[in-house]
C-alpha cells in the first residue's frame, strides 16, 4: 500500500518471498529481488525509474510481444525489468487485472466529464475553415504571397534588380 495525496493505492503483492536471500549448496546465492514497480502520486503503476506503465507492459503482452519486443518498442525499459513485470502478471493476474480493470473505469470517468466539459461539436469544421482561411499553415504565409518556380524573378524593392537599388 502506498499513501497518495489523502489516499491510499492497493499495489499488488510482491513475489511473496520472505526471505532476500538463498545460500544454495553449490555456493550460488539466489537473491529475491523486488518487483520493479512503483506507484505515483495520482495511483498509476509504472515500471522501474521509467515512465511506461504496467497498463502498456501488459497490453503489449497481451498482444503477443515478448520482453524482447516490449524493450524495442519502450528503449527506456530494460530486459530484466521487462521480464520482472511479466513474471509478477503472470503470477499475479488477478490483482493485476482487477487493477487495470480500475484503471480503465477512471480513464472512462475522465473522458466522460472531459467531453461534458468541453464541447466538440463544430471543432473539425473550424480546423477546416482555419486550414483554408488567408493563413492556411504555411508559415503564416498567404496564398497570395506564395510563389512558384515558374513565376520567374520577383523584381521589386527587395532584389537586387530593382531599380531602387542598383547591382553591385
Amino acid at each position: 500500500m502506498v499513501a497518495a495525496e489523502g489516499r491510499v493505492v492497493a499495489l499488488p503483492r510482491s513475489f511473496g518471498y520472505n526471505a532476500l536471500e538463498e545460500n544454495t549448496t553449490m555456493g550460488l546465492m539466489i537473491a529475491h529481488e523486488p518487483v520493479p514497480l512503483r506507484a505515483t502520486e495520482d495511483g498509476v503503476v509504472r515500471v522501474g525509474g521509467t515512465r511506461v506503465t504496467l497498463d502498456t507492459v501488459v497490453a503489449a503482452f497481451e498482444q503477443g510481444a515478448t520482453a524482447e519486443e516490449i524493450i524495442q518498442q519502450y528503449p527506456s525499459l530494460n530486459l530484466a525489468d521487462a521480464y520482472a513485470v511479466i513474471g509478477y502478471y503472470l503470477r499475479h493476474r488477478s490483482e493485476v487485472e482487477a487493477y487495470l480493470a480500475r484503471r480503465g473505469e477512471d480513464s472512462r470517468r475522465v473522458r466522460h466529464e472531459n467531453e461534458t466539459r468541453f464541447d466538440s461539436t463544430g471543432v473539425r469544421a473550424r480546423q477546416l475553415a482555419r486550414r483554408s482561411g488567408p493563413f492556411n499553415g504555411a508559415g503564416g504565409v498567404r496564398q497570395a504571397d506564395r510563389r512558384s518556380p515558374d513565376d520567374g524573378p520577383q523584381v521589386g524593392p527587395s532584389t537586387p534588380s530593382s531599380p531602387d537599388r542598383p547591382d553591385r
